[in-house]
């Protein structure tokens, strides 16, 4: 008997262990998750940079057009005019015609017979048209031709009309044509005929002005001839017309200090009509530049108040031609940075689309944020930093310029979990690609955004309010609250709790009854959402619409309802009605006062910005199984197992010890 003392005693520890055991009922709480950061891998992933915010460079020597970043043009305008001088000589210069009015204006005895090579032009107080009439009246006289010419002039032929003269007394009519525009005055050539009167359809005659001096010889040509004007009509003509910002020049030998100024031709006007020059008594060059004219003209009057001798005359015209000549240039290089692209497994190939132009480009990368610059290898494999930024150098020869119209980059990514057991604070990844759930306490939050968020913030509260009048509570009342950030790129986000048969128990709760609801801060009432209670696998869910305080509550099995004890909280959140909400039952305030806060978890999240296009995703990891027991925690249930196996190696190893003793 003694022999077996030892093994009797390990025999009775063991058994005392085994009923602690099943005494102890433990309970799993946990779920099978992948795990492990390193496990996550996005394969076959292409980060196209965006020129629009994703580059960096010098936005005077680089330029974004048409999705492509090019050297910026330098663009360098010349203008200047070009003065081409047409000079036109006189034609005639007729200086001081007798004016003949009272001989012509009425019909009377008084009579003019203009002789060969003098001039007679007759004006008319209102301008006449092709197919108007001129009068002319005449005495007895030779036969001959009487013709209307252009003003100054002696022609041979009808000009602007002309009549057959018998020689006879009476009046003769002269129809107009081939007037370009209408005019008030006219050469009127009636060689060696008596003229006694001249008058229109259109008007009176207002002057004859008759046998004006040639003075061609003393102007046409600079010499020291020369002929004094004095306020007297002095009519110059042009081979060509000219018009304003065209010159006439003077060369003047002397006289008094007077203004020179052109006027109509045949007429007197006052300074400065057409144009004026400024004569200060000194011999030399005087210009008019031609100014107010209305229309090209060849023929002036030119007027001075004083005496002065006029040597030469000449009208310049002058053409302007404005020339504008671009000339482009670009600088010699600039450099363009990508962001930095991060959390990268592996590298397989590096891309960049360009147009070159017959110019070149360099390419570069950096591990530490551009301190350093190397060039990029042909096997990219090799580039085993987990961040990277690349650089790209344009260069030109001024005369052209390349294009940059993409880069790329196709590689692995090593993303974060995507499930977290949290019962403290600490750093998560948030990726937009799949939900991120977290695990706290039995309720599992699944959110999912529409990008991803930088600094996010999540607090997820327990708590009881023992004020609050509602349902039977299946646990403590819940309240999830997330930064702005957050919750406007919130996509999607439910929870789901997990209970037991002993919680529905000790509650006397009906599961058929089991709902979420949320509170309703503006009209102070619980709201119940559509959830789904999954009886099976002892979990209740629910989408949600928004963040707030939520409960799980549902109705006791006995007859007559008791009032619950626990109630709900408030904090930073979204106060909108939910989409979900199928009913709503009023309740009091929660009363926050009285909250005891059982568990805080605040969550800053950290960002993660992987492109979307062409990812294949291959999960790996291993299963992870919680266990939670009842009045017992983790590592103390594990320390009882260990020595439970323990004790059992140990008494097997002893019986077999005594077994060979024998």
């Amino acid at each position: 008997m003694k022999r077996y003392y030892n093994s009797m005693i390990i025999m009775a520890i063991l058994i005392a262990l085994s009923a602690l055991i099943l005494i102890i009922k433990p309970t799993p709480t946990g779920f099978v998750v992948y795990t492990g950061g390193q496990e996550y891998k996005y394969d076959n992933l292409n980060k196209t940079w965006d020129f629009s915010d994703e580059l960096s460079y010098n936005s005077s020597e680089i330029i974004i057009n048409n999705s492509q970043a090019s050297l910026k043009p330098i663009i360098t305008i010349y203008n200047w005019t070009e003065e081409k001088h047409h000079n036109y000589n006189i034609t005639y210069a007729l200086y001081d015609p007798n004016n003949e009015i009272t001989d012509l204006k009425t019909n009377d005895n008084n009579y003019l017979k203009p002789s060969d090579e003098k001039i007679l032009n007759v004006f008319f107080e209102n301008s006449l048209d092709n197919g108007n009439i001129i009068n002319v009246f005449t005495k007895s006289s030779d036969p001959g031709n009487i013709y209307l010419c252009e003003l100054n002039t002696l022609c041979s032929s009808p000009g602007y009309g002309s009549v057959s003269y018998d020689g006879g007394e009476g009046i003769y009519n002269i129809t107009l044509s081939g007037l370009s525009s209408p005019t008030d005055s006219f050469s009127l050539v009636a060689l060696e005929i008596k003229v006694n009167y001249v008058n229109s359809t259109n008007g009176n005659i207002t002057r004859a002005l008759y046998n004006p001096s040639d003075k061609m010889d003393k102007v046409s040509i600079k010499d020291n001839s020369n002929f004094e004007i004095n306020n007297k009509i002095f009519d110059i003509n042009f081979n060509n017309s000219i018009y304003n910002n065209d010159i006439v020049s003077f060369y003047l030998k002397s006289g008094q200090a007077s203004e020179v100024y052109l006027c109509e031709v045949s007429t007197e006007c006052s300074s400065p009509g057409y144009g004026k020059l400024a004569y200060n008594d000194e011999e030399g060059w005087y210009n008019i530049t031609l100014s107010n004219l209305s229309s090209q003209k060849s023929s002036f009057s030119v007027n001075s108040d004083n005496k002065v001798k006029i040597d030469f005359i000449q009208a310049a015209k002058i053409n302007i031609t404005k020339y504008t000549s671009t000339n482009i240039t670009y600088p010699t290089t600039s450099a363009i940075k990508t962001s930095s692209l991060d959390k990268i497994r592996n590298i397989k190939s590096i891309e960049f689309s360009k147009i070159l132009n017959n110019q070149t480009m360099y390419f570069n990368y950096s591990f530490d944020e551009g301190l350093t610059w190397n060039s990029i290898p042909e096997n990219v494999s090799t580039l085993t930093n987990s961040r990277i930024k690349l650089l790209i150098t344009l260069n030109s020869d001024t005369l052209s310029a390349p294009a940059l119209t993409g880069v790329s980059v196709i590689y692995d990514k090593v993303l974060p979990d995507t499930y977290h057991e949290i019962n403290s604070s600490q750093l998560i990844n948030i990726s937009s690609f799949e939900p991120t759930i977290i695990n706290n306490s039995n309720l599992l939050l699944n959110i999912t955004t529409l990008e991803d968020i930088t600094n996010a913030n999540i607090t997820i509260r327990e708590f009881q309010n023992s004020s609050m009048e509602f349902k039977k509570p299946l646990r403590d009342l819940i309240d999830i609250t997330v930064d702005n950030n957050t919750r406007d790129s919130l996509n999607s986000t439910s929870i789901k709790v997990y209970y037991t048969n002993e919680e529905l128990s000790s509650g006397n709760l009906d599961e058929s009854t089991l709902k979420f609801y949320y509170y309703n801060e503006t009209s102070a009432e619980w709201q119940a959402l559509s959830s789904t209670v999954n009886t099976a696998n002892n979990f209740i869910e629910v989408s949600l619409s928004h963040l707030s305080i939520y409960g799980v509550f549902g109705d006791e099995i006995q007859s007559s309802p008791q009032q619950p004890s626990s109630g709900g909280g408030s904090s930073t959140r979204e106060s909108q009605l939910s989409n979900d909400t199928k009913s709503k039952e009023t309740t009091e305030v929660p009363d926050l006062i009285q909250e005891e806060i059982k568990s805080v978890t605040e969550i800053p999240v950290e960002q993660e910005t992987p492109q979307k296009e062409d990812i294949q995703e291959s999960l790996t990891g291993f299963s992870i199984f919680g266990i939670k027991i009842s009045r017992i925690d983790l590592p103390s249930f594990i320390i009882l197992v260990t020595g439970f196996i323990l004790a059992i190696s140990y008494s097997g190893y002893r019986l077999l010890k005594k077994r060979r003793a024998f």
